[in-house]
């Protein structure tokens, strides 16, 4: 979405969520081995109802509980219904949401396990803010341990997006550059909020933060998993601008309801559990409102 090539999401046959992952140990992230039984298999059973409804196409026929060729077919067809409705309709936007995470994802934890690169960013980010809290120096204190001296002296909007090649590695993955650019953005926004202590982050600002960047992550892995592009947006600006809106708020606002259930300060040793904790309960969440959002009464 925003791109000048329409992307057209992943392909039923050949997914962008590989089975092997969550069958094993998380790719690149050194976070041990996860058994994932589920795989890709979508949730069986429990998403039945009426034609048109969560994870179901908009033939009505419903899909197939175990058949991976049609696990897109449900997310995709409502995700479509709220685009062309110019973001109005926000109980397409809620069954996408649920079925997305109940059968493209296989479930809130494999889901999460599936987004490595963000959660090994994350939990970069948290330990270096981490530190920033603490040291005397603030996060100018710490860029200098970590040998990147020369941007102490910067601005601090330029040591916080320097800080992208620390926290999400250009190692050419294409998970990592989505991670990059969730890390960034979530930059931008925070130095439009121009919180007094970035100098020294509080665990309020941390927390905003890494909040932000797993907001952008997990709304750019809606949009390539069950976004089909501009070819299916509406044509006129103000209505592409509301989609978007529509379905980065709706994010935000589970990511919020995540991160005001957190009790953590972010200043354990291991942050990895935190983190990982923090991503699946955010994907839970998002199936949890999108169904609350699919029920509501029609206008």
């Amino acid at each position: 979405m925003g791109t000048s090539t329409p992307y057209k999401g992943g392909k039923n046959d050949n997914p962008l969520l590989p089975s092997w992952i969550g069958a094993g140990a998380d790719a690149g992230d050194g976070s041990g081995g996860d058994t994932g039984a589920s795989g890709d298999a979508p949730a069986a059973g429990g998403e039945g109802g009426s034609p048109g409804g969560e994870g179901q196409p908009a033939s009505g026929q419903p899909e197939q509980a175990g058949d991976p060729s049609r696990r897109y077919t449900g997310p995709r067809s409502n995700f479509t219904r709220f685009t062309r409705s110019g973001g109005d309709d926000r109980r397409a936007l809620g069954r996408a949401a649920s079925s997305y995470v109940k059968r493209t994802g296989g479930g809130a934890a494999t889901t999460s396990r599936r987004m490595a690169a963000e959660r090994s960013a994350a939990t970069n980010l948290a330990g270096i803010l981490s530190r920033a809290s603490g040291a005397p120096g603030g996060i100018r204190e710490v860029v200098r341990t970590l040998n990147f001296g020369a941007l102490a002296d910067r601005p601090i909007q330029d040591i916080y997006a320097a800080l992208v090649d620390l926290i999400c590695p250009p190692a050419g993955d294409l998970d990592d550059a989505h991670a990059r650019e969730a890390y960034l953005e979530a930059v931008n926004e925070v130095m439009q909020d121009q919180p007094s202590d970035l100098e020294r982050p509080s665990p309020e600002t941390i927390k905003d933060i890494i909040g932000k960047f797993i907001a952008n992550a997990v709304n750019q892995r809606i949009i390539m998993a069950i976004g089909l592009g501009i070819i299916v947006l509406p044509s006129d600006s103000d209505e592409i601008r509301a989609v978007e809106k529509g379905l980065k708020d709706f994010i935000r606002g589970c990511v919020a309801e995540t991160m005001d259930e957190f009790s953590g300060d972010f200043r354990e040793t291991d942050l990895r559990p935190e983190i990982d904790a923090i991503f699946e309960r955010t994907v839970e969440v998002v199936g949890e409102r999108g169904e609350d959002a699919a029920n509501e009464a029609a206008p």
